[in-house]
């Protein structure tokens, strides 16, 4: 952990980790390659960086923490951030974003980056993008990129890889999507959502339909969140049936879990209770 305290933390990161000794170097790799850095500095900004590593039994701490120390030394804004690694004995994201979001991120942040461990973020702007988006559109609480799966960059794909390219192009179509692998609040939105500890694998649909509603006070806006086109991640897709199948299992259970809470259960009660 480094300490040097150089200006106002603008920015928390929160990379929410479980059993990526492997997939954690790459990903900060390209963290750690992101303009992000260099425009802070020239702002007299900083932010910090707080990998949150859940419930895992490899290495992935101790790899995070290496890695972030020689970052910390070697980088060329490295007084623009700060660093933690926080290691939650408790498992699960749901967990360990609300420790990051209500407990770990400095109060300081007006902005807040979720990302998971095992995804590259590609475009070295990207995440300069997502916030400058934020800073210069008052409506929008949350700023997402542009999600690729790896088999994209495949050149001969299987008829099970073009069939699953072709739903994430049908999904990204729609308007005020949210992808929970990689995208940055509002803190003072993010602050006023605490995930139900049993949602399941649906947290971006739980955040999704409060932010776009403020809180059920409305009916849905999607421009809520920005799509970033300049702004985009990789990340590993599912390609084997019997992972899709119980992908889709988890997402089901997840989406009805959000709507009872939201269409039924947390409608009822008072603004303040929500």
């Amino acid at each position: 952990m480094n300490t040097t305290q150089a200006h106002t933390k603008h920015v928390s990161i929160g990379i929410i980790a479980w059993n990526e000794e492997q997939a954690i170097q790459p990903m900060l790799a390209s963290l750690f390659q992101q303009s992000l850095f260099s425009g802070l500095s020239k702002r007299g900004l900083a932010c910090e960086v707080v990998c949150i590593v859940n419930g895992s039994t490899d290495r992935t701490a101790e790899v995070a923490a290496e890695i972030l120390t020689r970052q910390s030394l070697e980088h060329a804004h490295a007084e623009t951030f700060t660093w933690r690694v926080m290691n939650v004995q408790e498992r699960g994201k749901i967990n360990a974003w609300n420790l990051f979001v209500h407990s770990f991120s400095s109060k300081q942040a007006q902005f807040l980056f979720l990302m998971d461990a095992d995804i590259m973020i590609h475009q070295r702007d990207s995440l300069w993008n997502m916030l400058r988006a934020l800073e210069n559109n008052g409506e929008a609480s949350v700023a997402v990129d542009q999600p690729c799966k790896d088999i994209g960059f495949k050149q001969n794909k299987t008829p099970l890889e073009k069939l699953s390219l072709a739903a994430s192009s049908m999904t990204r179509a729609a308007r005020g999507q949210l992808c929970g692998q990689l995208y940055c609040i509002r803190s003072e939105v993010a602050r006023n959502i605490y995930l139900p500890k049993d949602l399941a694998a649906c947290e971006d649909g739980f955040i999704k339909a409060l932010v776009c509603t403020d809180f059920l006070r409305h009916a849905v806006w999607p421009g809520r969140i920005q799509l970033v086109k300049e702004a985009a991640h990789t990340f590993e897709a599912y390609t084997k049936p019997a992972s899709i199948f119980k992908n889709q299992k988890r997402q089901m259970i997840g989406q009805t879990i959000v709507h009872v809470l939201v269409d039924d259960y947390l409608k009822k009660l008072p603004l303040s209770k929500r």
